[in-house]
């Protein structure tokens, strides 16, 4: 990405990216929690972030990984796991 000068834009620190994917993630899971109208993005949000490129899918199963123990140590649960790591 240029900025209008046409130089390159330096990319946003990861540490500041996966900030803001958290938000991002924490407030759609919260609207999906609680709000009796909930929208298509906060119901298609990790697949959105997921597909926006590969640095973000690996930022958003980091977050996602632990904060739902996906890939937990019983065979069922590896198998859903394998199911979500491929639909992303």
């Amino acid at each position: 990405m240029s900025s209008a000068t046409g130089a390159p834009r330096p990319p946003l620190p990861s540490e500041l990216l996966h900030k803001i994917l958290t938000g991002v993630l924490s407030e759609s899971i919260h609207a999906i929690s609680v709000s009796p109208n909930v929208t298509q993005w906060e119901m298609d949000v990790v697949w959105t972030l997921a597909q926006t490129c590969f640095m973000w899918k690996e930022i958003v199963k980091g977050i996602l990984t632990p904060a739902f123990a996906i890939g937990g140590e019983f065979p069922e649960e590896q198998a859903e796991y394998r199911f979500v790591r491929l639909s992303c």
